[in-house]
């Protein structure tokens, strides 16, 4: 994560007003015209009460880039997160 990003780890959801982001993972369905993907294991912030999730900027690119990758290949595609991180350190989990 850049050092220009702030980190919503702690911050209260946006939508509920009860939980509060945490460092975590979800699943994404991203659609595309005639193309669905769905990405497992995704780093995110997610909030312990209604699972919204925030996620990090390079994240978000590694999502955008493995769109265009399913869009080029057509059809629906189910895969996991290729660098496992956890949102907060962008470090490898242990």
């Amino acid at each position: 994560m850049s050092d220009k990003e702030t980190t919503p780890e702690g911050m209260t959801c946006m939508y509920c007003p009860t939980g509060s982001y945490e460092d975590g993972t979800t699943t994404m369905t991203l659609e595309r015209g005639p193309t669905t993907l769905v990405v497992k294991h995704v780093p995110a912030y997610v909030c312990s009460h209604c699972g919204d999730a925030i996620l990090p900027d390079d994240v978000s690119k590694w999502l955008d880039d493995a769109m265009d990758a399913a869009e080029a290949a057509g059809g629906t595609t189910v895969r996991e997160y290729d660098e496992p991180k956890t949102a907060a350190t962008g470090g490898a989990v242990s």
